[in-house]
């Protein structure tokens, strides 16, 4: 059995703006003679970057009391996890880790892949899947793009994004302790990391992102029309690949079984929902585009899924949204029974002549919602 072998962190490694904070170096030995490999690939992955500790400050570093299955009772009676983080201040440390990556795409990626990679929660990479190649792909198109870039990046992904990283670093730090989330977003990560499935890694997901659209909605106003019609079509496609593990019936009709394989964000065949470079260009902005050029463009897969299949059951999609997700604001961002968030609530685009070819009024008769389900 691997040993963690603890390493008092030194006086001033713990502090940052006065509080107790993660160390900039891993505080358990790699190399220790006693570590297991496969550990010791999984404390150097947990080492921080130093960006995040701008502003160190001398002060009494926090010893590392960390013996696997072992938890020191008294820095939880002090109000502290064992890595020194203030419960109270996790928010503020989760923040300072998005703060420090913002104005770079590859530290962005690199913070969202740390999450399913890290030592305190590693074991769900594969849970990274969808998440990081949809990353992937905003990182080509790029809307991360810092605002001096060249293109500037998009105000609105930036700050969705920033969300989504803030909610899954505060889990992180708060994993297996006893103190209070800043809000559901974070519960519902804190709650996939006790117990990890498909069905609790899209509420905890799609929680963070839908609270970052209802957030910046005013935001979204600010980009083009083709922009924020590809906005309410990736919440679309989410939200569906939810209801594909959480809901099968409602997804897929008489062909449910397969909703839980279809759907899984472990699996390849997600990418059928997610991967939104068969549908939309790899730039940023769609200058000279309007949706009518999207839609022509759009392959005969993307448009039997979002026509053929989606867009005849938004209603009750949204509905389960709102409830799962313990998000009210969700049923706001459907009018007229069509995606309506940063856009009119009118059916076209959404109930256009592309909705009528044969292909896509097929698969809507082949998976039509089953009564009950």
């Amino acid at each position: 059995m691997a040993v963690l072998v603890p390493v008092p962190l030194q006086p001033g490694q713990g502090r940052v703006a006065g509080l107790a904070c993660l160390p900039t170096v891993p505080h358990l030995q790699a190399d220790h003679p006693r570590v297991a490999p496969a550990t010791a690939r999984r404390i150097r992955r947990f080492a921080l970057p130093a960006a995040f500790h701008a502003g160190v400050e001398p002060g009494p570093g926090v010893s590392a009391c960390l013996k696997r299955g072992h938890r020191s009772r008294e820095m939880e009676r002090k109000g502290r996890t064992t890595l020194g983080v203030p419960v109270v201040e996790a928010t503020a440390a989760a923040a300072a880790r998005v703060r420090s990556v913002a104005d770079g795409p590859a530290g962005r990626l690199r913070l969202a892949a740390e999450f399913y990679t890290g030592f305190y929660t590693g074991g769900l990479a594969r849970y990274g899947r969808a998440e990081l190649s949809f990353l992937r792909w905003a990182i080509a198109r790029g809307v991360l793009n810092p605002p001096s870039g060249d293109p500037p990046g998009s105000p609105w992904w930036r700050a969705v994004n920033d969300r989504l990283l803030r909610d899954k670093a505060e889990a992180a730090l708060l994993a297996g302790r006893a103190a209070e989330p800043s809000s559901r977003c974070v519960a519902l990560w804190c709650a996939f990391l006790r117990s990890p499935s498909a069905a609790a890694w899209y509420r905890a997901h799609n929680a963070s992102v839908v609270a970052g659209y209802l957030e910046n909605e005013r935001s979204a106003l600010a980009e083009l029309p083709v922009e924020r019609f590809m906005m309410n079509v990736a919440l679309v496609r989410v939200l569906y690949a939810h209801a594909l593990v959480a809901r099968p019936a409602l997804a897929l009709g008489a062909f449910a079984p397969l909703g839980r394989l279809l759907g899984d964000p472990r699996r390849g065949s997600v990418g059928l929902f997610l991967d939104l470079r068969r549908a939309f260009p790899e730039r940023y902005p769609l200058t000279g585009l309007v949706v009518e050029d999207l839609i022509a463009a759009e392959g005969h897969l993307p448009r039997a899924l979002d026509y053929g299949i989606i867009v005849p059951r938004l209603g009750p999609l949204y509905a389960f949204a709102a409830e799962s997700l313990g998000l009210p604001g969700v049923a706001g961002l459907l009018g007229d029974g069509v995606p309506c968030y940063a856009w009119p609530a009118r059916r076209s685009p959404w109930h256009d002549g592309s909705a009528l070819r044969l292909t896509t009024r097929l698969t809507a008769y082949a998976v039509r919602t089953r009564a009950g389900g």
